[in-house]
């Protein structure tokens, strides 16, 4: 299977990977909406773990950010 992307995590068969865990998607997880909800909850969770680990990676760019975001 190809690999995606999905928000800068790639998926590569049925093993979804990104900077911190690796989780593995059955077909149960994917038919059980509960399970999926409780993925993309994960994955957006880990988005912002990145942004803000990007963010204190960058002073410049942390201050840019927070000023647009509060203007």
């Amino acid at each position: 299977m190809p690999s995606k992307w999905w928000g800068g995590m790639s998926c590569k068969g049925d093993l979804l990977v990104d900077a911190h865990r690796f989780y593995i998607i059955d077909e149960k997880t994917v038919n059980n909406s509960k399970k999926m909800t409780e993925l993309i909850i994960i994955m957006l969770s880990n988005l912002f773990v990145n942004l803000v680990d990007l963010l204190k990676a960058t002073p410049l760019l942390t201050r840019v950010f927070f000023k647009v975001l509060f203007s």
